[in-house]
């Protein structure tokens, strides 16, 4: 016998089966550079760390996987740089976006590449989707990646993941979209 569930009652189904952890944030108020603050709501399930995840790359907040399978969600400060002075002009923004998308068709499963606005209480920029043709061994499938403006501070992010992740991916594009940028409190 095949018992199916429809309606509101799957749903009650999966919020009493998920687990507590899952549904869990924190504030995080993360100290930046030049002596602002990134104020972000972070899965209590999530790693953060502000770091380079790589020699080349400069720090940024890096959230990851506590447990399971893992990917990237780094979000980098551009202040001080010269993409970062090129962020007060919208256009600019798209276009660099725009360029980004460009450079990923080579490697990507889709023959286009649209850049979507991202626009939330304080933050205004734009993204791309792209799916990896190709990944090698241990590394994302797919690639989410833009450019913001946070309260007026200009950052680039990528969101990194794999197939069964997409939740992951769109509670990441969330809480870019509900961040916010302070000046450092001292407590």
């Amino acid at each position: 016998m095949t018992i199916q569930i429809r309606g509101w009652h799957a749903l009650v189904l999966l919020a009493v089966s998920l687990p507590l952890s899952a549904l869990e944030t924190s504030s995080s108020h993360i100290a930046l550079p030049g002596g602002d603050e990134l104020w972000l709501t972070i899965p209590a399930a999530w790693n953060e760390k502000f770091e380079s995840p790589q020699s080349n790359m400069p720090p940024g907040v890096w959230l990851t996987a506590r447990q399971g399978p893992s990917f990237n969600v780094l979000i980098t400060p551009l202040s001080g740089s010269a993409v970062g002075a090129a962020m007060s002009d919208e256009n600019k923004v798209r276009a660099i976006v725009t360029a980004t998308a460009r450079n990923a068709l080579s490697k990507s499963v889709e023959m286009t590449i649209p850049v979507h606005d991202l626009t939330g209480p304080q933050v205004h920029g734009f993204y791309y989707f792209a799916t990896d043709r190709a990944p090698n061994p241990g590394e994302w499938k797919y690639l989410t990646q833009g450019m913001i403006n946070i309260d007026g501070a200009p950052f680039a992010f990528t969101i990194l993941t794999n197939d069964g992740q997409e939740a992951i991916a769109k509670t990441a594009l969330e809480l870019i979209r509900n961040a916010s940028c302070h000046p450092r409190t001292t407590t």
